[in-house]
């Protein structure tokens, strides 16, 4: 039993009640010693094709002349009772409880998302392989305890946190994951819930009122259990899975039912945003998938014979060798700068295409968001809630598009197992359409986020700064330093090269051109929102002039330059005050920036 004292944030927080200075509380604490087995497993040599976490260290006699830096897998023990059987049940299978505390009513859909990775484990040799119980009562067990570290035990969280982990505890010497305790925060239903409306629910009529049948939210949180079971097993987060999926797949009936919505469930593709009403499409969740199957066989299949870890290298590396035909398998951690093949909340290996496709299921969600999240004599909270997660998954969706500009797709293929080239710039003309893409839907005013019916419900004002501050995250993320300096290398490498390449100084007259299109027209007017985008524009390309020793600044006072001999030549077609009065205040602020007054 432990007594400490308060903190000092205030009594109550978002998160719930809190303890103030004047407060101590009491708890009690477990400690749990783990006992490592007698004699460890034969660890397996982690590799970068295959997403598992890694139990590393430093080698200091082995045949290179150098330290080298080992590492294994982390993965369960698992012995099959038929060593001779191509299936066989293992001598101990990986079992997990599902502890008291957690609801009733879900314990079916947490045993089913455990026991979802039996199909996989088949693919490793191993018939249930994994197993989900209850806890046994005290008449079954009377020295059972939840809190003891030989068991491993599914948890449920009293908290208004909405997420899920699933830790483990491995032993240093093998990787040998001895237990693991996932746990879900109550508020992971929340979650889920508004994922599953904003995202699913155009092609789900029964998803169309909040809140969602118990049925959904169970598939929900099975999916969620799944997930959080394949990191206590060892499997990292695959954010390259959703991309090798096609447009065309995630509008196949056929397939969504088979495989769900990417290449991995330890991917964040999350529901089918991509399917369209009309479509036939009803599997809208994440299930087990392709790559999932593969990483579980890289992982817990037996290699005969092998002895030792190295033994084991030229039969794992035919395993991991099948990706380079079947990019289903392949493995890639989050990049959300670089790689749009490797991004967090996305589905589909073309992003432009998807992201249109998004865009009209969010409409379609707008359309009907009053009723469905609004019941009589209650206030619009939860609307405040739902509106503020569409807002967040177009942005999402639109970062994705972002992400091909300057992008560059990396393929991890090793000496002579795959292409030469592991990092291959995105193509000039897909970068191009991006940025065409962006300007038309992320850069133009959003009329169907500002319909009055919606927004006249939640506040008297800020849908302006709203908009802006969406448009200002896009434009901010697409002229980032990172970006145009990699769009240089792109150039200076495909020096001699035949394809096309979309340089740095034509993506940026693109969108000049494109942020003040209106400036063009025979009579001109600008609206409030495009106005403040322009003066965001103009006050994110100042600061280039000032970097040294680089194409971005020449480019960027070109760009400068030309915006201020637009807006002087739109100034005698402008048709209302305030359209003049912006033009005027944009040329004085380009005017100072440009040609600075020596004081």
């Amino acid at each position: 039993t432990q007594t400490y004292t308060g903190g000092t944030r205030s009594p109550f927080t978002e998160r719930g009640p809190q303890r103030d200075d004047s407060t101590a509380i009491t708890v009690m604490l477990r400690h749990s010693m783990v006992l490592l087995p007698d004699k460890p497993m034969i660890g397996r040599l982690a590799d970068s094709r295959v997403g598992f976490f890694e139990t590393g260290f430093f080698q200091f006699g082995g045949p290179e002349n150098r330290v080298e830096e080992v590492a294994f897998a982390n993965r369960w023990r698992l012995e099959k009772k038929d060593p001779s059987a191509a299936l066989s049940e293992p001598v101990k299978p990986i079992t997990y409880y599902i502890s008291p505390e957690l609801p009733e009513k879900w314990h079916p859909y947490i045993k089913q998302g455990v026991e979802d990775w039996n199909i996989a484990f088949e693919k490793a040799g191993f018939k249930n392989g994994i197993v989900c119980k209850e806890v046994p009562t005290e008449a079954e067990d009377p020295e059972f305890d939840e809190d003891d570290v030989r068991y491993s035990v599914i948890r449920w969280l009293p908290s208004t946190t909405e997420n899920a982990y699933g830790p483990s505890i491995v032993d240093p010497r093998s990787g040998e994951i001895l237990n693991a305790n996932p746990k879900f925060f109550h508020n992971i239903l929340k979650l889920v819930e508004n994922w599953y409306f904003v995202q699913a629910s155009p092609n789900d009529k029964a998803a169309r009122k909040l809140p969602l049948p118990e049925s959904h939210i169970g598939a929900l949180l099975r999916y969620v259990v799944a997930h959080e079971i394949g990191h206590t097993l060892g499997l990292q987060h695959n954010m390259r899975a959703s991309s090798a999926i096609s447009i065309a797949q995630l509008r196949n009936p056929k397939w969504t039912s088979q495989w769900g919505t990417e290449a991995s469930i330890m991917d964040y593709g999350r529901m089918n945003y991509v399917a369209q009403p009309g479509d036939g499409v009803t599997r809208l969740i994440p299930k087990i998938a392709p790559y999932d199957l593969f990483a579980i066989e890289w992982g817990y299949g037996i290699v005969p014979g092998a002895a030792t870890s190295e033994a084991e290298k030229p039969a794992l590396d035919r395993i991991a060798s099948r990706q380079i035909k079947e990019p289903m398998l392949r493995f890639g951690d989050a990049d959300p700068l670089e790689d749009p093949h490797r991004q967090t909340e996305d589905l589909g290996s073309d992003p432009i295409a998807a992201t249109a496709l998004g865009l009209k299921n969010l409409n379609r969600v707008l359309s009907y968001i009053v009723p469905a999240t609004s019941k009589p004599g209650e206030d619009y909270e939860r609307l405040q809630e739902v509106y503020n997660t569409v807002l967040g998954q177009r942005q999402t969706e639109l970062n994705h598009v972002v992400a091909m500009v300057g992008g560059v797709v990396q393929t991890n293929y090793h000496y002579q197992r795959g292409g030469s080239a592991v990092y291959e710039p995105v193509p000039a003309a897909k970068q191009k359409e991006a940025v065409q893409f962006l300007l038309q839907n992320g850069f133009a005013t959003p009329t169907m986020l500002l319909k009055p019916e919606i927004t006249s419900r939640l506040e008297a004002g800020g849908v302006t700064n709203r908009v802006l501050n969406s448009q200002v995250s896009l434009l901010a993320r697409l002229l980032v330093d990172s970006r145009l300096v990699r769009m240089t290398d792109q150039q200076v490498l495909a020096k001699g090269q035949s394809k096309p390449m979309y340089t740095m100084a034509a993506m940026m007259e693109d969108v000049r051109h494109g942020i003040f299109s209106e400036l063009g027209a025979p009579k001109v007017t600008v609206d409030p929102i495009r106005r403040n985008l322009q003066r965001t524009y103009i006050s994110l390309l100042a600061p280039r002039l000032a970097v040294p020793n680089s194409d971005v600044r020449p480019i960027a006072r070109k760009c400068l330059m030309d915006t201020q001999a637009s807006l002087k030549a739109a100034l005698p077609k402008a048709v209302d005050p305030a359209t003049r009065a912006h033009l005027i205040d944009c040329n004085e602020v380009l005017q100072q920036i440009l040609y600075p007054t020596k004081s």
